[in-house]
């Protein structure tokens, strides 16, 4: 098995990253999904060279003649044209969500995006077998893909705990809840920001701040202007922090010297940051979306993300009550050390040697 290696930021590349440094097998790296972006233009010349750049990546995978590993949903594109076997790891549908029409998790395709995501959820559908990084995945899987469930193997990520864990370094002075993530429809930080409004009309928590970590997502679509009209209309800009991109090595003190960390999303297909500061010893509240109850258990309160004052309830409950924030710390230390790297790879190779069998 050859295992297709990538570089970046997001929670993918990360888990690609860290399982190639646990994985005894031949590895290859690109940088082809760098080259890749949504709202293209069909008629230009970005479509034309990165047409150029598939044609040529799968020419060098079919060269390998051997069984792949590609890293995640969107090398679907690659994968339908090979003839060797090969496995792919599925973090979320929720592009295919928005190439159906089903829902507006992060933005509706273009002409050129649903020809690409259409390619990819076919290599999906045609691949050896798939993994997927949570049950809820796989029971997206099947029902929406139409993907038989014994072709598809669950196998949970993992977290650096040897960088994840309790910092006394302090970042921002102001006690602040945290939120870890981009601006896509998805991680609905607009329902947290007007829960954090409705907190802030409480006196116990005039010097509160709401501290929000990442970038504001891709060209797709004006997501930071509307967060900002929302913050503005809300009367809040003295009060919410919007960091941009911090350096990987700043993360632990941003979770850890948090009062709160929300991660109030429709839909996550496992939910990396909940754990994350789970490992820094933050309290932790999630909304019932998706993978994060499967993912944070019933260590951290599930709200309904859509319920406004629930979400404010959840925090205030975890600021203003200490023996409750006590012990979702706990649990939270318990239940992140749960998943390791080291776990996900001796998974990962079961699952090769299960293939194996299968071709």
């Amino acid at each position: 098995m050859i295992l297709v290696t990538t570089t970046g930021k997001a929670s993918m590349d990360t888990y690609v990253q860290r399982l190639s440094e646990q994985l005894p097998v031949q590895k290859i790296h690109t940088d082809i999904y760098d080259k890749q972006d949504f709202s293209v233009r069909l008629v230009s010349w970005k479509a034309v060279k990165t047409a150029w750049y598939n044609f040529h990546f799968i020419r060098q995978l079919k060269r390998l003649r051997q069984p792949l590993h590609l890293p995640n949903c969107h090398f679907g594109r690659y994968g339908y044209f090979l003839s060797a076997p090969y496995i792919i790891t599925v973090a979320d549908i929720m592009r295919y969500f928005d190439l159906k029409g089903l829902n507006c998790l992060i933005h509706q395709p273009n002409i050129l995006d649903k020809l690409y995501l259409n390619l990819d959820y076919e290599g999906v559908r045609r691949a050896t077998a798939v993994i997927a990084i949570s049950q809820k995945t796989k029971e997206d899987l099947v029902q929406h893909l139409d993907i038989p469930t014994e072709r598809i193997f669950v196998t949970y990520p993992g977290i650096d705990h040897s960088h994840f864990q309790p910092s006394l370094r302090r970042l921002i002075k102001s006690p602040y809840i945290l939120f870890v993530g981009n601006e896509y429809p998805y991680k609905n930080i607009n329902n947290l920001i007007r829960a954090f409004y409705l907190l802030k009309q409480r006196t116990a928590f005039e010097d509160l701040k709401l501290v929000k970590v990442g970038t504001s997502g891709g060209r797709e679509g004006p997501f930071r202007e509307r967060l900002l009209t929302l913050i503005q209309e809300l009367d809040l800009e003295n009060d919410i922090i919007l960091t941009g991109w911090v350096p990987y090595a700043d993360l632990p003190a941003y979770y850890s010297g948090a009062n709160c960390f929300v991660l109030p999303s429709l839909y996550e297909g496992f939910g990396f940051p909940a754990l994350e500061a789970m490992a820094c010893g933050c309290p932790v509240v999630v909304s019932n979306g998706g993978a994060l109850p499967e993912t944070v258990g019933n260590v951290a309160p599930g709200v309904n993300p859509h319920d406004i004052q629930s979400i404010a309830d959840a925090i205030d409950h975890i600021l203003t009550d200490k023996s409750w924030r006590q012990a979702l710390i706990e649990r939270g230390l318990k239940r992140s050390h749960e998943f390791t790297w080291e776990r996900t790879a001796q998974g990962t190779l079961d699952i090769y040697r299960k293939v194996e069998q299968m071709i």
